[in-house]
């Protein structure tokens, strides 16, 4: 038998963190949205910054002392350490840099995540250096990967995925990602499965791999 294996997004999958950046920015700039406002995954555009302030407001956020203290999301672990129970590989698959790899492993044993590995990827084209020596995947690695399921928030890698590849697609519906969802689940040739709770996605989930 073939081995299933998830792909799982870190950021708004695993981890409250719109909900954290919107404190961090209000902090910083003044803003005043909201995690119900974050209607555009461009946050320059969401939170009305400029472009040094966005490029500052991505370098603090990825501090090790902001990234240890995001909540986790309510269900994700329980979701997760039962994949992980029925033998499913799941990968944590992010776009954070790579240099966050210490405080990302440490959060994730803090809130007690049981799962295979943690992988980098360039995937909105931020890594023009890398200087932590991890290695960083691109987004033609992730098309050849063998993943069973796809598990992210983000309309620019959803979309790469509904493109590229022919695996389902789990999404848990964030209010960045409603207009990609209405718009593709109508013309879609392959399962896209979503759900604004963990315990929903993963009952989901549990019945498309007929997990017990």
């Amino acid at each position: 038998m073939t081995q299933i294996k998830f792909y799982v997004d870190f950021d708004d999958i695993l981890a409250e963190t719109a909900n954290k950046i919107c404190e961090i920015s209000k902090d910083l700039f003044g803003t005043t949205a909201t995690f119900e406002q974050i209607i555009d995954f461009d946050l320059q555009k969401s939170l009305n910054i400029t472009q040094e302030q966005y490029e500052k407001l991505m370098h603090i956020m990825h501090e090790d002392c902001h990234l240890e203290s995001y909540a986790p999301i309510a269900g994700a672990c329980a979701a997760i350490n039962f994949f992980s129970s029925q033998g499913i590989i799941v990968d944590v698959v992010t776009g954070r840099p790579p240099d966050t790899l210490n405080a990302s492993t440490a959060w994730l044993k803090k809130y007690g995540f049981d799962y295979n590995q943690i992988l980098f990827v360039d995937k909105y084209g931020r890594f023009s250096e890398n200087e932590s020596k991890q290695t960083v995947l691109t987004l033609e690695d992730v098309q050849k990967s063998d993943y069973s399921l796809i598990i992210d928030d983000a309309p620019i890698m959803l979309e790469f995925v509904a493109k590229n590849m022919k695996t389902p697609i789990a999404v848990l519906e964030r209010p960045w990602n409603q207009l990609w969802l209405t718009n593709r689940i109508q013309t879609s040739d392959r399962p896209i499965f979503s759900a604004d709770t963990w315990a929903k996605l993963q009952q989901m989930i549990t019945t498309l791999f007929e997990l017990y």
